[in-house]
């Protein structure tokens, strides 16, 4: 019979290499794919919202930019031409040498798109738009029954950002001006 002293025992522990049992390796495989899913949620999360903001300021910025022109045109305006609630004609000063030049504004129901034609030149101008009115106003700020009694013209749209399949369409802004025609 053969036996050992404790001091070979010791050594021969020492010897053997410590692993992972797969008990062990299991438990970690799961802990690490759960915090790397809540990792990738917040990322994905966080990619949603700056992508709704981004189309929101861009639809913002657009609407502005938008509004601007036509403000700058109607308020200057000699003559309009009421086309219908979606559609109006102005005829503006030139700013350099002399004459009139005529611009349509409209928005068009099927692509959702309000834009500024000028020469046979059809410019976009706000892009998204869901619902779209012009409607004319009198001195009394009663509604204008004819173009020759008109003297301020409201626009009012609901404009949407895109969506572009990453976010419900709750986020939808409601513009609405009124501008006065300063040479009627």
């Amino acid at each position: 019979m053969t036996t050992m002293s404790p001091t070979v025992r010791k050594r021969s522990r020492k010897g053997l290499k410590r692993a992972f049992t797969l008990v062990e390796l299991m438990v970690v495989v799961v802990i690490s794919s759960m915090i790397l899913g809540g990792v990738m949620s917040s990322y994905i999360a966080i990619l949603k919202s700056s992508m709704r903001l981004w189309h929101y300021e861009k639809m913002e910025r657009e609407a502005n930019r938008g509004l601007e022109y036509f403000a700058r045109d109607v308020r200057s305006a000699k003559l309009i031409a009421w086309g219908s609630a979606t559609g109006i004609t102005l005829t503006v000063p030139q700013v350099s040498g002399g004459g009139d030049r005529t611009v349509v504004y409209s928005w068009s129901s099927q692509t959702k798109i309000f834009s500024k034609t000028e020469s046979g030149t059809i410019t976009p101008l706000v892009r998204d738009v869901q619902t779209f009115s012009f409607n004319r106003f009198n001195l009394a700020q009663a509604a204008a029954a004819n173009d020759y009694e008109t003297n301020q013209i409201q626009v009012t749209m609901t404009a949407s950002p895109p969506t572009l399949g990453l976010y419900s369409e709750s986020t939808k802004r409601v513009l609405s001006a009124r501008y006065v025609l300063r040479n009627r």
